[in-house]
């Protein structure tokens, strides 16, 4: 047989490469575009490089490393959808400005802080014989306690 009686039997129409790949013909124009198969004319594909050109971008899709132009719509598509979602999250109120949840924070801590500092007092209100000496010698830790906790969260940041 000859090279080009050979080469003319391989070719096939749009419609017989979609049956062969189990697809549309409109993914077989996508396939073609993407460089997936192999065009031979118009309306004529080459059936056993289509083939094996759809066989490759399938192994390579399976191992991640696809990067055809499906796979980047797709990869669009999600971000898209991640955005969306965020954005419903932010409207239910699941999500709060960095700004807000810092101030909260910032406002909780100043009250434990000052409320540990109350601590001294207390104890001399209920503990009569502690000396003056006793409750500032308390005085001094507590505030060590707290200003080596606020070194400890400004050396973590």
């Amino acid at each position: 047989m000859s090279d080009s009686l050979k080469e003319d039997s391989d070719l096939v129409s749009v419609s017989e490469l979609a049956g062969w790949l189990d697809c549309s013909t409109k993914s077989v124009t996508a396939y073609a575009a993407e460089g997936v198969v192999l065009r031979a004319g118009r309306g004529r594909y080459r059936l056993r490089q289509s083939i094996a050109g759809y066989i490759r971008s399938l192994r390579i899709s399976a191992s991640g490393r696809s990067t055809t132009a499906t796979d980047e719509r797709t990869r669009l598509l999600r971000a898209q959808a991640d955005s969306v979602e965020h954005k419903l999250a932010v409207t239910r109120g699941e999500f709060l400005p960095a700004a807000e949840v810092e101030m909260t924070w910032s406002d909780a801590l100043r009250r434990v802080r000052t409320a540990m500092f109350t601590v001294p007092s207390r104890l001399g209100a209920k503990l009569s014989h502690l000396t003056a000496h006793d409750l500032n010698t308390v005085y001094e830790v507590v505030r060590d306690v707290l200003e080596e906790t606020a070194l400890k969260e400004g050396a973590e940041e």
